[in-house]
């Protein structure tokens, strides 16, 4: 036993956590196990249902920051697609250049019809967890009441594409589409994270 290893009882909170997390960056669970064997331990008196909310409101916050991610990403791929088709469209005369400008547009329409798929996935995903929680869906509003991704997601049935057609253009630039994500896969992630942090 060495030396810091004979003081492990005698550390305080901030001793410890920092010990904590510099060994689980260095990935030494033997060291983390020391750590948490030797630690002084509280009795706590809790609500009963507490460990369910804390894991409701951790995996709503998840579900929002990836809605907020993929919209920020379709953003980005609207505007890369809008300078991409006026690039081809000044390039138009250009036999040379045409077939790389086209190609560009189609990647980021692409992109586009990739970020709508998994907008239009996520707000499904949402309603089978509420379902299967037992929560109301305004519970995600908690983490953001975005109107930019209200506005985006209201205009996604008129612009929606179909599953085949993301698969097709994923191909196309050579991506496996087997993986695509679909609400059930996407609502599966959510509630494995759900029974992770509440039990």
């Amino acid at each position: 036993m060495n030396g810091v290893a004979k003081l492990y009882d005698r550390l305080d909170e901030t001793e410890r956590t920092s010990a904590l997390l510099a060994a689980f960056v260095r990935g030494d669970d033997r060291e983390q196990d020391r750590l948490n064997a030797t630690a002084p331990q509280r009795i706590e008196r809790r609500w009963h249902h507490l460990g369910r909310v804390q894991a409701v409101w951790n995996v709503a916050a998840t579900a929002r920051i990836e809605q907020f991610t993929t919209l920020a990403n379709l953003w980005h791929a609207q505007a890369r697609l809008a300078w991409a088709t006026g690039k081809a469209e000044a390039d138009g005369a250009a036999d040379d250049s045409v077939p790389a400008a086209a190609r560009e547009v189609r990647l980021w329409r692409a992109f586009v019809d990739v970020c709508c798929w998994k907008l239009s996935q996520h707000q499904a995903a949402w309603s089978i967890v509420c379902e299967r929680l037992g929560i109301a869906p305004e519970f995600l509003n908690e983490f953001g009441d975005c109107i930019a991704l209200k506005l985006t997601e209201a205009r996604l049935a008129d612009n929606l594409p179909t599953a085949e057609t993301v698969r097709q253009e994923l191909a196309e630039f050579g991506e496996l589409a087997g993986e695509l994500a679909t609400a059930e896969s996407i609502a599966t992630g959510w509630l494995d994270l759900f029974a992770k942090l509440e039990g």
